[in-house]
């Protein structure tokens, strides 16, 4: 589907440009799903997350 996801904060005023590219206010959960069809089946303890 080409979908990308951006998260931003609301700080030095950028909430202006942020509404104007039409940023949704979240509530600061963020859900993370894999839609890879392509990628075989896992089990949890092989899954990892990196955040920089």
């Amino acid at each position: 589907m080409g979908f990308d996801v951006f998260n931003a904060l609301d700080v030095m005023d950028n909430k202006e440009f942020l509404e104007t590219l039409k940023f949704g206010i979240g509530d600061g959960n963020l859900q993370y799903y894999l839609y890879n069809w392509r990628c075989p089946s896992m089990t949890p303890n092989k899954i990892g997350l990196v955040l920089q």
